[in-house]
């Protein structure tokens, strides 16, 4: 189709997991018939897989070590104030 805008959109939604049954009929009847956005929907899943990719362990606890930390020194920061 020339104008798929509205199935750009859709497909967006379907991604995102915002897509009503209905738009779901329509956009699979679209795709049948669009290479295109057949070629799009692709592309969106393949960077959304690679997204989904668990961070290492090491890189969580040490991020969580240095909320913590900066969470604390916000404390202290705040009980510093309230005691002048």
């Amino acid at each position: 189709m020339a104008d798929c805008t509205k199935y750009h959109e859709m497909i967006s939604c379907l991604i995102d997991g915002e897509l009503s049954e209905n738009d779901q009929r329509e956009l699979d009847f679209h795709l049948e018939n669009c290479e295109g956005c057949r070629a799009l929907l692709s592309i969106y899943k393949m960077a959304f897989e690679e997204e989904s990719v668990e961070p290492p362990g090491e890189l969580l606890s040490g991020s969580m070590l240095k909320i913590r930390a900066a969470a604390a020194r916000k404390k202290n920061s705040l009980r510093k104030r309230v005691m002048r």
